[in-house]
């Protein structure tokens, strides 16, 4: 027996909850992944929206209920991506989304999105692997016959 009229249980209502905020938040806005530019503009646009929902966010954290908001990443950005880019790609990039959000919000949201985002120095086409040693970029060179993401590695100076 639940204890909610309209809900199964409270994993049932922040679903709810992060559905319809979502929704609303890109019901009013012409960005998404794909018309944002590059990535370093979605990730400002991205952040500085959930951290406006920071107190939910870190009681989700505390709770262990990241999950929730993770599948909504997965859903929203497989909605946007999926039929564009290869299902690896996706999940590469909602894994990524979603891991430097949550360490932004587990380190007490101590650099700006702004700040950030220079982690971030890529199109979707060429993404960013960085590390305090060295910056690699990871051009998409072609999707083969198979699906097969065909990826080229080269290493970049440190000046960039």
């Amino acid at each position: 027996m639940s204890f909610y009229r309209n809900f199964t249980d409270k994993d049932d209502i922040l679903r709810y909850y992060i559905d319809t905020e979502t929704g609303k938040w890109l019901e009013s806005s012409d960005i998404n992944y794909l018309t944002a530019g590059n990535p370093q503009v979605y990730v400002i646009f991205l952040l500085e929206h959930l951290y406006q929902y920071r107190y939910v966010i870190d009681t989700m954290m505390r709770d262990g209920k990241m999950y929730l908001l993770e599948a909504e990443f997965d859903k929203r950005f497989r909605a946007i991506l999926s039929d564009v880019f290869d299902p690896w790609y996706i999940a590469f990039t909602i894994g990524g989304f979603h891991k430097l959000f949550c360490y932004w919000a587990e380190s007490g949201y101590e650099k700006t999105p702004q700040e950030i985002a220079v982690y971030v120095k890529a199109t979707p086409h060429n993404t960013c692997v960085s590390d305090v040693k060295s910056v690699i970029f990871v051009r998409v060179l072609k999707f083969d016959a198979g699906g097969i993401l065909v990826l080229f590695f080269d290493a970049v100076p440190d000046s960039v």
